[in-house]
């Protein structure tokens, strides 16, 4: 799971288990910085190549190996507000799928 928290005003990046590509907590925005071994990682405010309205932008996290040349492209993300409720109620629908389609169970 990936999110952006607010901390005192400064809004930081957490990743927390996308694995050795993944980030470790960083403020954004955030410039390149090393990784593990000889990988470097950056995120980017920019426009994906599938947008129509280009003036939509992502939170864009790239990596780079061992010194090369293209930048691989990781996740990206966007500044939609989750509110708890939210984030309770897509629980239970998914692990209910009666409740989700209004139905009761029989047995």
């Amino acid at each position: 799971m990936l999110n952006i928290v607010t901390i005192n005003g400064q809004k930081y990046l957490v990743d927390v288990g996308f694995g050795a590509n993944g980030s470790p907590i960083r403020p954004l925005p955030s410039a390149v910085s090393a990784n593990i071994g000889m990988q470097n990682n950056r995120l980017l405010r920019e426009c994906i190549l599938q947008h129509t309205d280009h003036a939509q932008q992502l939170w864009c996290f790239d990596h780079i190996n061992d010194g090369g040349l293209i930048w691989s492209p990781t996740y990206a993300l966007t500044e939609v507000e989750f509110l708890p409720e939210g984030i309770e109620v897509s629980g239970v629908h998914r692990n209910c799928p009666q409740v989700l389609l209004g139905r009761q169970n029989d047995e």
